[in-house]
């Protein structure tokens, strides 16, 4: 396994086999072409104009989250999606244009809806030596279950801004104080389009790095993690090379951090030039 290996499995969609979803004359979401007729089939009529599908929705936005809340309903009842959320993201063009309409987070990946998220690399030092704080995932989390994530992370639902949201990630998952959570420092964005058994998941992640001190202690608040390890780098750039523990988009969290603070270098991987520009491709919708 390479880290190269890594940012293309999180980069599995065929993206030849999705068109963009317009909605007020934004582009938000990627449309499968095998989701289509279950579109239809449940009142989500699209219209095909060039190499895009246009939804002539309700004017009224309460209309149409009623159409997505039952579309997410009857793909639920029928075992297409499963993970139900209970929380809705927004359709948009990005996090600073305004919603179109809401949609169920599991439903998501059949519109293939942007995801919005943001994870913090918790760093610390012990006897002078850089360690990354990891969370395992709790068993019950229904993505991922006990795979390893970044101390504190989490999709951003629909009203709430980027660094609140990672203060109160921070609070929940690690018990991280607000004045310290605020210290974080934003670093950069990731984002991917990897394929699902229903559609796409098309996320862009905001990523901050957090220092704590050596003697904080992470503990979970809301019961999504089963416990906290503090890793040396060294050992944590071996797990994503050499092992499947980590969380598909958390290994490359952890990538874009060994790269920007020089614990992989161009003597070391060959890959190294394919490595930094896979890593900073843009999004197809916000590429648009």
């Amino acid at each position: 396994m390479t880290y190269l290996t890594r940012i293309q499995q999180l980069n599995s969609a065929n993206l030849a086999e999705y068109r963009p979803l317009i909605l007020d004359g934004d582009a938000v979401g990627l449309i499968w072409e095998h989701n289509l007729a279950r579109l239809q089939a449940h009142g989500i009529v699209l219209r095909e104009e060039g190499a895009r599908y246009i939804w002539d929705a309700p004017a009224d936005f309460a209309a149409r989250n009623r159409l997505l809340a039952n579309l997410a309903a009857a793909l639920y009842r029928s075992g297409y999606i499963s993970g139900w959320r209970d929380e809705k993201l927004p359709l948009l063009a990005s996090l600073h244009h305004p919603a179109r309409a809401l949609i169920e987070r599991a439903a998501a990946p059949v519109l293939g809806v942007c995801g919005y998220g943001v994870h913090a690399n918790g760093i610390t030092e012990r006897d002078g030596v850089p360690h990354m704080w990891i969370a395992r995932r709790a068993a019950s989390k229904s993505v991922e279950p006990g795979k390893l994530d970044q101390i504190a992370a989490g999709g951003i639902p629909h009203g709430i801004g980027i660094l609140a949201n990672l203060i109160k990630e921070s609070g929940e998952e690690a018990a991280i104080p607000e004045a310290l959570a605020r210290q974080a420092r934003p670093v950069g964005t990731i984002s991917y389009t990897a394929q699902t058994e229903n559609g796409i998941r098309a996320d862009l992640l905001y990523l901050y790095d957090l220092h704590l001190p050596a003697d904080f202690r992470p503990v979970n608040r809301d019961g999504e993690v089963a416990e906290f390890l503090c890793l040396p780098l060294d050992e944590v750039a071996r797990l994503v090379r050499e092992t499947e523990e980590f969380k598909l988009n958390s290994a490359v969290v952890a990538i874009d951090y060994l790269i920007r603070h020089g614990y992989l270098t161009p003597d070391d991987i060959p890959e190294y030039p394919n490595l930094c520009r896979d890593i900073r491709r843009i999004h197809p919708l916000l590429g648009q």
